[in-house]
């Protein structure tokens, strides 16, 4: 359940992030500042590094003599760099084809935004944009062959894939549960655009 758990809280996050970049143009600061924050999230995730932990004790190993032990989680930053690296890949497989197919995965009470019973997307305007979509997907393929590049030269696990000990009933339904967040995120996304 922990493993399930985070990835439900992870795609949530990052689903913030990725539409974020995927709607706002590249020529707005503010597409570049998404950008970065889920970049350098990505990066500090998979890695396992916390930043302010990390500041915290270089300040307390400047000013005092005894020095504060490294202290790593290295199950917890596996497990995480696995669910984050899953859930992208759940992420952009749905975004991918909701791009192609133009059509939703779960109904909701918001009718505006259906054309037809279909589940095909109402005509309001709203895009992901395709050269966002290749600058985040390329960056973030680019950032997982460098990771699995470092894993094989150290000899060292970065990344674990954690399949949950479920029968495979309850996986596909967790699975549905996946998808349909990510397919409500982006309903909540084009109703913001029509309330513009």
């Amino acid at each position: 359940m922990i493993t399930t758990c985070t990835k439900f809280i992870t795609i949530d996050v990052l689903l913030v992030n990725i539409m974020n970049v995927l709607t706002i143009p590249l020529e707005e600061i503010y597409s570049w500042i998404s950008l970065t924050h889920y970049i350098f999230s990505l990066i500090s995730n998979y890695l396992g590094w916390n930043f302010i932990n990390i500041i915290y004790k270089k300040i307390h190993n400047f000013f005092k003599k005894s020095k504060l032990k490294n202290e790593t989680h290295e199950t917890w930053n596996h497990l995480r760099g696995g669910c984050i690296l899953e859930a992208n890949i759940l992420i952009f497989t749905r975004i991918l084809m909701y791009f192609f197919s133009q059509r939703f995965f779960y109904i909701t009470k918001v009718r505006q935004l259906f054309s037809d019973c279909s589940l095909k997307t109402a005509d309001s305007g709203f895009e992901l944009l395709l050269p966002n979509m290749i600058l985040i997907i390329c960056l973030h393929l680019g950032i997982v062959v460098v990771i699995l590049i470092i894993m094989a030269k150290n000899k060292r696990i970065l990344l674990e894939l954690i399949v949950e000990d479920f029968g495979i009933v309850i996986r596909a339904a967790f699975f549905i549960i996946y998808y349909t967040q990510v397919d409500v995120c982006i309903q909540f996304y084009m109703l913001m655009y029509i309330m513009n």
